[in-house]
This record gives C-alpha cells, sequence and structure tokens, in this order.
C-alpha cells in the first residue's frame, strides 16, 4: 500500500518566509525547486540553511510537518524521524533554520529541507487493481481520479502527524 497526499497542492502548504537565496536568486530557488519535485538527487547547496518570516507583525509559532517555505520543501523534526525509517535513495534532509522576521529569533522546533532525490520507475499493474491506463496505447499508469500525486510511505498509520490532506489509498505496489 501507499499513501497519496495532496497536501503539497494545496495552498495551506505555503508559508509566508523568505532566504537570502529566495530574495537574491528567485531563478536559481525555482530551478531546485523544479529539479527537486522531478526527483533529482541535489546537494545541501540548493536548499537554504535560514528562513526568515515574510511579516514583520506576524509571529510564527510551530509549523506543520510538511510545509513549503521559500520554495523549498520543509518537514519537522518528527517527520523526518519517519523518513528516516525507510530508504530515501539519493534524497535527503537538509538542515534548516527559521525565524522570525527579524532574522534573530528562532520558530519553535527543529526543520529539515527535504529533497526528494528518487523517481520510483516500476509499477506492479498486475497487482494494482485500482490503478488505471489513461492511454491504452501507451505505458502511462495513473491512480483513479489523480493527475499530480506525492508517493508517502504506507507505515503513516504508526505515526500521528499533522499532515494535511492525507488520504489513504491502495493504487499501487511499488517493486
Amino acid at each position: 500500500m501507499i499513501w497519496i497526499s495532496f497536501a503539497m497542492y494545496s495552498t495551506a502548504s505555503l508559508k509566508g518566509f523568505r532566504s537570502d537565496q529566495w530574495l537574491n536568486d528567485i531563478k536559481f530557488v525555482a530551478d531546485a525547486n523544479k529539479r527537486n519535485e522531478q526527483g533529482e538527487h541535489l546537494t545541501s547547496d540548493f536548499f537554504p540553511t535560514e528562513e526568515f518570516a515574510k511579516y514583520k507583525d506576524k509571529k510564527e509559532k510551530r509549523q506543520p510537518d510538511l510545509f513549503k517555505a521559500a520554495g523549498a520543501w520543509t518537514v519537522s523534526a518528527a517527520y523526518a524521524v519517519v523518513l528516516r525509517q525507510f530508504d530515501l535513495s539519493a534524497g535527503n534532509l537538509y538542515p534548516i533554520k527559521l525565524f522570525q522576521h527579524d532574522r534573530k529569533t528562532p520558530v519553535d522546533g527543529e526543520y529539515f529541507c527535504l529533497n526528494f532525490g528518487a523517481r520510483k520507475t516500476a509499477v506492479l499493474t498486475d497487482q494494482s487493481p485500482r490503478i488505471g491506463k489513461p492511454y491504452p496505447n501507451h505505458d502511462i499508469w495513473q491512480p483513479p481520479g489523480v493527475c499530480r500525486t506525492t508517493i508517502l510511505p504506507s507505515e503513516r498509520r504508526r505515526w500521528k502527524g499533522r499532515i494535511s490532506g492525507l488520504i489513504p489509498r491502495c493504487v499501487a505496489r511499488f517493486s
């Protein structure tokens, strides 16, 4: 079983943080984000080490377990513990510090930028009855009613995290 999350496509996952990388070279950040979401292995140089709150009149509290800030997908320490239980392949978790707008006062919690660093290229279609083939003459497979997805480990039931939009679906078995 795999988990599909729509959290990464929800505007609720976007948080008001900026980094010096974001302010100085938005094209670099956009390129790094695109490459990361395509599953490319990226070194820590592609991720910020510090981010600060965008709005000076808002005090940022502890952030959710999965969110996007200044172009980087970020996870809490609790979520990082769960991810480390699985083979991240060429992916990695890079530490990041979050600050209030003043760039001095830390935001509660410990966080990591998530480098996906892997692509699953095999699906056992004969063992995946709910997965469909939208184009009969092409080897393209798609979960029912889903265009873009994020795959999460099935062991999530052991962890009571705060990931908005997470829904379980048995759609595919990966080799």
